[in-house]
C-alpha cells in the first residue's frame, strides 16, 4: 500500500496545490487521484497566470472567448473556471465518498482583493454557477466568518452583531444582483 494511501486511510486529507489544462488533458491530475490518494485541489491566480502563459493549451479558448466579447479578468476568471470544473468533476466521487469531507476545488482570492471584503465577496459571487440565495448567504457567511478566524477583524470597532448586519446587507445586495429572471416566451418572427 502507497504511503499515501496509508495517510489518507489515517484521515489525512491529500491536496494538490496546482491545476493546469496539460494537467488536465494529459490525465496526470486522474492518475493522482487514482494513484496518489489526492482528494483535493486548490490554486491561485499567479498559478493561472503561469499555466495560461507557458503552454499554448489555453489559445484555442482564449481565442473563442474573445470572439465572444470576454476580455480582461473576467477571460481570465473564465478560463480558469473552466480547469476547477473539470476537477471538481474529478474529485465529486471523493466528495460524495466522505459526505462532502473531500473532493473540494478552490482558488485562492486574488492578492488585489485580498484587504477588501466587499469586493471579494461579489467576485466569489461571480464564481457560482447557480447563484440561488441559500448558496449567497452560505458564501457571504463563509467568507466573513473566515475573516473573523482569521483575526482580519479584531482592530475593528464593529460588534457581532453589527457584522451580522453588514452580512445581511452584503446578502440582500447579491440576490438583488443574482435574483431569478422571468423567462418570457420568444415572440416569434
Amino acid at each position: 500500500m502507497k504511503m499515501t494511501r496509508q495517510l489518507h486511510d489515517l484521515g489525512q486529507s491529500l491536496w494538490l496545490d496546482n491545476i493546469t489544462r496539460p494537467l488536465l488533458n494529459s490525465g496526470g491530475l486522474r492518475r493522482y487521484v487514482d494513484e496518489f490518494s489526492v482528494t483535493g485541489l486548490t490554486s491561485n491566480p499567479t498559478i493561472f497566470d503561469h499555466a495560461i502563459g507557458n503552454t499554448d493549451a489555453y489559445d484555442d479558448s482564449i481565442h473563442e472567448k474573445v470572439k465572444a466579447g470576454q476580455r480582461g479578468e473576467g477571460l481570465f476568471v473564465e478560463l480558469a473556471l473552466e480547469d476547477l470544473r473539470r476537477a471538481a468533476d474529478l474529485f465529486r466521487p471523493a466528495y460524495d465518498a466522505s459526505d462532502g469531507i473531500d473532493g473540494w476545488v478552490s482558488m485562492e482570492l486574488s492578492p488585489l482583493l485580498a484587504n477588501d471584503t466587499a469586493h471579494s465577496i461579489e467576485a466569489a459571487a461571480r464564481t457560482l454557477d447557480e447563484p440561488t440565495a441559500q448558496r449567497l448567504q452560505g458564501l457571504v457567511k463563509n467568507i466573513i466568518q473566515k475573516k473573523l478566524n482569521d483575526g482580519q477583524l479584531d482592530e475593528c470597532n464593529l460588534t457581532l452583531k453589527e457584522i451580522a448586519k453588514i452580512e445581511r446587507a452584503f446578502v440582500r445586495i447579491l440576490l438583488g444582483i443574482y435574483h431569478q429572471r422571468i423567462d418570457y416566451p420568444r415572440e416569434r418572427a
